[in-house]
């Protein structure tokens, strides 16, 4: 969608690469930010810092076809 055009992680091999990160290591990442996450929120100060970790958390899972891209203001 966001360049018009399919590329490796949109399509089937892109599916199996991210179930083999998944399996291999992806798991493990999100558990160990989930778990950096709940020690941020523990304070006020933290808090920011927590809800990042659950963003790379999610990211962590499926990291294969997804892309970085700016927010306009």
């Amino acid at each position: 969608e966001l360049t018009g055009r399919m590329d490796f992680g949109t399509g089937p091999l892109g599916l199996i690469g991210n179930v083999i990160w998944f399996l291999v290591a992806g798991w493990w990442l999100a558990i160990g930010h989930l778990t950096s996450a709940v020690a941020c929120f523990v304070t006020i100060i933290g808090i920011p810092f927590g809800i990042q970790h659950i963003k790379l958390a999610l990211i962590a899972l499926a990291p294969v076809g997804m892309q970085v891209v700016p927010v306009r203001r």
